[in-house]
């Protein structure tokens, strides 16, 4: 392939391999931006390109300095206008090179040399000859895959369960060297005419930054499982809208939860039961607690993160959670790290017998009422690479409608719920929506997905994931060249 380094919004262009006007001189060596150890985006930077603009008279100097002036109005723009949508992209690719990369650009700008091509008013040396100077470029630190077309999600359609797991890609490693801008990514209602859905959490599970095994992650914690701290005989309690095999721990009857008390206790060893390991779970999780009260009844809940023999007052508390509804619903109770103490300092896998058993308590304080607190299950949802909530999205599955999330080439991430009618596509509304370095990153994983109605959850309910294929993609990113990818 031939060389390419390139200005351009599509219309208008300087190639900086030719001589028609701005051309690169004396070799250039380009500005390469840092990544961040959370996937963060870093700052942008600004590569400084020695140019020349070849030119046969004085209007085609100006002819040349105006591309450059309408290319940077364009870029600063968009970067300053959410309404343009006009990107300016700067394009590179080797000779040689099998893939191009282009970076976003923020603003381009030409300094003049006087000292090498002679002042702009000079007789001698003549326009002819050209100027000479510098073109200032500031762009993202990240260049992406520059092909027209993104590369597809997997579309997929889970059976419904408390949490769900998508294989985004076909289980083929994601190109790049840091995360894939997430370009669209789809959750849809299943037309079987039940309440809209309404809120998501999905999070990112790559396996290289921790090293495991994204199919060994444990995404439901089915409290039957575990233990009742305050009544082991009074442990389960049949409830066919419950997750799992329609048990679920209930606290006993008579139990005085005026104070906080504990009500259960459930450990890694009881819900690993594939063969799953603990160094699989490595990473920070956003823990989800499917839970109901009895009528009229409302219980502040906590979890507690720790391992077993170590005394509850030093496990790390999580939030506190208002249970208040006499239906399941899922509740934020925090996050936590897996492991919970430094890896690199205690290796406890090289260790043999250490027993360090992952342990997760629920107390619980009933503030109001009489009546019993029902436990679920657990929701542990990657919150480390990449992840993203959406409220507000009232899907009506009735219709079968769309939330698409989308990420622009500046990172800004935004929703919109549609349906199609016809012909045509009708956007109904904008929900609420929270990102966190929402991205793919390089390799293979999966994405762990919990959704709910608006103010409860239904163990029935089922949605789609990219059901609609395009507009749904990403695009790889790269440091500095993307070579065969």
């Amino acid at each position: 392939m031939a060389a390419t380094l390139t200005i351009s919004d599509g219309t208008t262009t300087i190639n900086l391999n030719d001589t028609t006007d701005f051309h690169m001189r004396d070799g250039w060596i380009p500005a390469i931006a840092e990544p961040t150890p959370d996937d963060s985006i870093p700052p942008y930077v600004v590569d400084v390109i020695p140019v020349g603009i070849q030119c046969t008279n004085a209007n085609a100097l100006a002819a040349g300095l105006q591309k450059a002036h309408a290319l940077d109005r364009l870029a600063r723009q968009y970067h300053a206008d959410t309404g343009q949508h006009k990107e300016v992209w700067f394009t590179r690719q080797l000779d040689g090179e099998t893939g191009s990369t282009r970076f976003l650009v923020k603003s381009v700008t030409f300094r003049g040399n006087a000292a090498l091509g002679g002042g702009w008013f000079d007789a001698a040396p003549a326009i002819s000859q050209g100027r000479f100077g510098e073109l200032i470029v500031e762009h993202h630190p990240y260049g992406e895959r520059a092909d027209a077309a993104n590369l597809d999600f997997k579309a997929e359609a889970p059976s419904a369960a408390a949490s769900i797991v998508s294989d985004y890609y076909n289980d083929t490693a994601v190109a790049g060297d840091v995360p894939a801008r997430v370009e669209g990514f789809e959750v849809s209602s299943n037309n079987e005419g039940v309440d809209p859905i309404d809120r998501v959490w999905i999070g990112v599970r790559g396996e290289d930054k921790y090293s495991v095994n994204s199919d060994g992650f444990v995404n439901i914690w089915e409290c039957e499982d575990g233990t009742n701290v305050t009544d082991a005989a009074d442990e389960g309690g049949t409830d066919a809208t419950a997750s799992g095999s329609d048990c679920v721990i209930v606290t006993p009857t008579g139990v005085n939860y005026d104070t906080w008390t504990q009500a259960m206790g459930i450990k890694f060893d009881n819900v690993n039961g594939g063969g799953e390991t603990g160094a699989d779970q490595y990473g920070t999780h956003l823990w989800l607690l499917r839970a109901k009260a009895g009528a009229d009844t409302v219980y502040q809940v906590q979890l507690k993160w720790g391992y077993e023999d170590i005394a509850s007052d030093r496990y790390v508390p999580g939030e506190i959670m208002n249970v208040n509804s006499a239906s399941w619903n899922f509740y934020e109770g925090g996050s936590a790290q897996w492991p919970l103490y430094d890896a690199q300092a205690i290796d406890w896998i090289n260790w043999g017998t250490l027993n360090l058993e992952y342990e997760v308590e629920i107390w619980a304080q009933r503030t109001s009422g009489e009546g019993l607190l029902y436990l679920d299950c657990l929701c542990p949802v990657p919150i480390g690479e990449g992840f993203v909530y959406v409220g507000g999205m009232a899907l009506d599955a009735s219709t079968r409608e769309y939330c698409q999330i989308h990420t622009s080439p500046r990172d800004r991430t935004e929703a919109f719920i549609w349906y199609p009618n016809g012909a045509n596509d009708v956007v109904k509304g904008r929900p609420i929506i929270s990102p966190h370095n929402w991205g793919v990153p390089p390799g293979k994983g999966r994405m762990i997905i919990v959704y709910a109605r608006a103010s409860s959850s239904d163990i029935t309910d089922v949605i789609e994931v990219n059901e609609q294929g395009t507009p749904t993609g990403f695009r790889p990113r790269w440091v500095t060249l993307r070579g065969a990818e």
